[in-house]
């Protein structure tokens, strides 16, 4: 098996397979579709919670709680966005890898598609040599 990338990337092709990360072994036939989503980041509940408390910190004069409600609320904007790459499948999808690097996960991506297109081609060429 052959890294594809020039990056250091989890993928390695085989001429069946591919290996994602050491774990996931997938069959290149059975992908119909690989796509990179953003996982949804839950800031709205930090947020909230240091707003309550810089209320409570308010209505008891507590310096405690709003050193609470403060870090809260720095610590929901210093939340990274993840992304996933997402393969779907005949049997389902699978979410092999997470990152927040989104560049990253789209180099996969390409490679992924690149070497299913590899094989689609590689197929339909025997495909017309058995007719001919």
């Amino acid at each position: 098996m052959a890294n594809t990338s020039k990056h250091a990337t989890p993928v390695q092709v085989s001429q069946d397979f591919i290996l994602l990360n050491n774990h996931w072994r997938i069959e290149k036939r059975k992908i119909s579709a690989v796509f990179v989503t953003r996982l949804a980041t839950y800031r709205r509940y930090p947020i909230t919670t240091g707003i309550i408390l810089l209320f409570i910190a308010a209505v008891s004069e507590s310096y405690i709680c709003v050193l609470m409600g403060i870090a809260f609320i720095l610590s929901s904007f210093l939340m990274k966005t993840k992304y996933i790459l997402r393969i779907k499948m005949e049997t389902g999808e699978i979410r092999p890898l997470m990152s927040t690097n989104k560049k990253e996960l789209e180099i996969i991506q390409q490679e992924i598609e690149k070497a299913v297109m590899d094989n689609n081609m590689s197929e339909n060429k025997t495909v017309y040599n058995k007719e001919e």
